[in-house]
């Protein structure tokens, strides 16, 4: 669907275009790499609650009087976000307020990619630091896309850290570590 090269290295984010998601905070970050990087692009999905649809216009137009905008991909919200996060070679969550439980995060890491964000709120609990995925100060664009052009550089490190989020989020986030953590406190419970 979004027709481009096989050899592209592609660098993602999902979330609703909002005040807080962090759409400009990834453009600030990623754009600026598109000018030494001629195979990246980037993705931004997601849609915009009823009413609020001058922010999805604003992001258009600031992404058109961007260099290189033509591989600045911009799609609505979608329903196939297991294909996103496999399309992808790195995701990103720029969101510039602390995220309690952001969900794509996990999904990403059940993708086995990598993840770069901010910081702050429940991500840091589901990116091991250098681990699975890379960290910047909240709030620090530049510090971002540092972060993200490591990755870009580095196809052998962005493997490793995808294979890393694949198993953290087996081994903390599924479905079955849930069920044996609740049954471990049950457990505990009923010997108590």
């Amino acid at each position: 669907k979004f027709k481009v090269p096989k050899d592209s290295v592609r660098v993602g984010m999902i979330g609703r275009v909002n005040a807080w998601k962090g759409q400009m905070d990834f453009l600030k970050a990623a754009a600026p790499l598109l000018e030494k990087q001629p195979k990246l692009y980037l993705f931004l999905v997601g849609g915009v609650f009823k009413g609020e649809e001058q922010r999805m216009v604003a992001l258009k137009q600031f992404v058109a009087g961007l260099p290189h905008h033509e591989r600045i991909i911009i799609s609505d919200f979608r329903n196939d976000t297991p294909n996103l996060h496999n399309f992808f070679d790195v995701f990103v969550l720029p969101s510039t307020r602390p995220d309690p439980l952001p969900t794509v995060v996990l999904e990403a890491m059940a993708t086995g990619r990598p993840v770069v964000g901010y910081q702050h709120g429940g991500i840091t609990e589901m990116v091991e630091k250098n681990r699975n995925g890379l960290l910047a100060r909240p709030n620090d664009p530049n510090l971002m896309g540092n972060e993200i052009s490591k990755l870009i550089n580095d196809p052998d490190q962005r493997q490793i850290m995808g294979n890393n989020s694949l198993i953290r989020q087996k081994e903390y986030f599924s479905l079955f570590s849930y069920i044996k953590n609740f049954s471990n406190v049950y457990r505990i419970n009923l010997k108590g």
